[in-house]
This record gives structure tokens, C-alpha cells and sequence, in this order.
């Protein structure tokens, strides 16, 4: 076999794999994927914990006290404060 016959033999080798290995993967799927058994789940399910609690009332409007500073480095810094505690002690 000449020189000039093998890279193109091995090309035709390596598209045949890459053809096979396709067909292969496309074939082993199967007719519902996991994403979108977990979209029908979702449609299905109870609706979001948060707006179960709203009892059908709209939410409230907080005004956000926003600060900002810039570092001695540069940076700049947004902060809002966010209190996570709804004890009587805290609120």
C-alpha cells in the first residue's frame, strides 16, 4: 500500500466511527427525555410555597434603602440590608 493511501484510509476510519458512534447515541435515546418529565412534573405539582402564602392577596411594596460606597481599592459596593429573622425579638 502506498504512503499517500493511508492518512486517507484512516480518515475514512475515523468518519465511519464518528457515523457509527452518532447513529448510535441518537438511537440509544429515548422517547421522553428527563428534562421535560420534570416540566411535567412541575405543571402538576402545587404551586410555589411563597405564593400559596399570599392567599391570593398582591404583595406588599419595601422601599430599599440602598448604599454604596468605593473601596480604598476601587471597588464599588452595593449593600441593601436583608433581615432573615422574623422573631418578635428581632423584628
Amino acid at each position: 500500500m502506498s504512503e499517500r493511501k493511508k492518512p486517507r484510509l484512516a480518515l475514512i476510519g475515523l468518519i465511519a466511527v464518528a457515523l457509527i458512534g452518532s447513529a448510535a447515541f441518537y438511537l440509544s435515546k429515548t422517547d421522553e427525555s428527563k428534562a421535560s418529565e420534570a416540566l411535567d412534573k412541575a405543571k402538576t405539582s402545587q404551586k410555589l410555597q411563597s405564593l400559596a402564602e399570599l392567599d391570593g392577596k398582591a404583595p406588599g411594596h419595601r422601599n430599599m434603602n440602598v448604599q454604596s460606597w468605593t473601596t480604598a481599592e476601587g471597588a464599588k459596593v452595593l449593600f441593601v440590608e436583608a433581615r432573615s429573622c422574623r422573631c418578635s425579638t428581632c423584628a
